[in-house]
């Protein structure tokens, strides 16, 4: 994978990141990490965080949980300058990360009545 796509695709992933951090926290502030949620109509809270991890996730605080997981998935994966190297697991891992964050941030859209 190149280089240069791998960058790229790994600082959009901490730009969702850095939005999904933003309005959970907002959320844990307003309603408290004891909050409950899931989907209308479905049988499953996150069903994607659920596929990945096993996890049910059904409070703001176990939201917050899943979401330090997605961004321990790419802590300081940002390619260096000078090491060229294929990126394709660090690729895959922000692609992770970026869905459980997408997924959190509908979330609380739905919490608020914005989805």
């Amino acid at each position: 994978m190149s280089k240069y796509i791998a960058t790229a695709v790994l600082r959009g992933t901490q730009n969702i990141l850095k939005d999904a951090d933003i309005l959970l926290k907002k959320a844990i502030a307003e309603k408290g990490p004891n909050y409950r949620f899931d989907f209308p109509d479905t049988a499953f809270a996150l069903p994607l965080i659920l596929c990945f991890t096993g996890k049910r996730i059904e409070t703001l605080g176990q939201m917050q949980e899943a979401l330090d997981y997605a961004k321990s998935l790419v802590i300081n994966y940002l390619p260096s300058e000078k090491i060229w190297l294929p990126f394709l697991g660090e690729a895959l891992d922000a692609g992770v990360a970026t869905m459980f964050a997408e997924e959190i941030i509908e979330a609380v859209r739905y919490i608020y009545g914005t989805e």
